[in-house]
């Protein structure tokens, strides 16, 4: 009875201590969840719809997201994890410090008032969503496809992560080029 008492016991104790990431008492690694969606009236399927949760160690866990119909909203379709380099991983982190806010930050308009207001918007726009998290103070920006400053950001982070701006996994050659026609040409819609 009193084997059974200590078991019970320590069974509970597990059961109500302090929960984390990692699991081992050590706080969550810093990351960086990024998401973009676009905003569209009709998506043949070329519309970015997909996340990525980077880590400092390098790695990264992608998820691309579709819609099932409008009662069930969103639901991940395809989930992967891969590895990068820390040195990329570093780069990444580098790329987006320039728009880390202290807390949430709208980056310009919302996109929902862009494609509701802006008749020049015929297909959609794509909405960026990127957050902090763990590893200090939490952000999270909201920028626009418009908003070329985040715009080109996420660009050159995707690159580093050899993905281009629908998610999709390419080649290091190809990313090495495109990663310099974005940082030679700065007026590119896309790198």
């Amino acid at each position: 009875m009193k084997m059974f008492a200590a078991s019970f016991a320590i069974a509970a104790l597990l059961c109500v201590a302090p929960a984390n990431a990692r699991g081992d008492g050590r706080p969550p690694a810093e990351e960086i969840v990024f998401r973009v969606r676009t905003i569209s009236v009709v998506c043949t399927g070329m519309c970015p719809y997909f996340g990525l949760a980077v880590r400092r160690d390098g790695q990264v866990e992608e998820r691309w997201y579709g819609i099932v119909n409008e009662s069930d909203g969103e639901v991940i379709v395809k989930r992967w994890s891969f590895r990068v380099s820390r040195s990329a991983a570093a780069a990444f982190f580098t790329t987006f410090a320039p728009f880390r806010p202290a807390g949430q930050r709208q980056f310009g308009a919302p996109c929902d008032t862009k494609f509701r207001d802006d008749p020049g918007v015929r297909h959609g726009l794509s909405e960026y969503e990127i957050r902090w998290q763990g590893g200090g103070a939490p952000g999270n920006l909201e920028a626009c496809f418009d908003d070329v400053p985040v715009r080109r950001a996420v660009d050159r982070a995707l690159l580093l992560l050899r993905l281009d701006a629908y998610g999709r996994r390419m080649g290091a050659a190809d990313a090495r080029r495109r990663y310099a026609r974005c940082s030679r040409d700065l007026d590119a819609l896309h790198c």
